[in-house]
């Protein structure tokens, strides 16, 4: 199988978001279940980051690390207001 993304390409793009983190972002509701399911609780509408990017090729594409600081783990702290 031959490669479909564009080295040269990729790099550019992630130097470009390497250069804009932190970004802000907003979970979808999705997101918001899965974190919930594995512990950490946030809401829709709290702010996170996006804190680090990462090339996984060409079927992985773009991952992206995601703080999520300011939601809390409900298995080890309480809920801070």
């Amino acid at each position: 199988m031959g490669v479909i993304d564009d080295e040269a390409e990729v790099e550019e793009l992630l130097r470009d978001m390497e250069s804009r983190l932190p970004i802000p972002v907003r979970p979808v509701r999705e997101l918001v279940e899965t974190l919930t399911r594995g512990g950490v609780a946030c809401r829709p509408n709290e702010d996170l980051e996006i804190g680090s990017v990462l090339y996984m090729g060409d079927i992985g594409g773009i991952a992206c690390g995601l703080r999520v600081y300011k939601c809390w783990n409900r298995r080890t702290e309480p809920r801070k207001s």
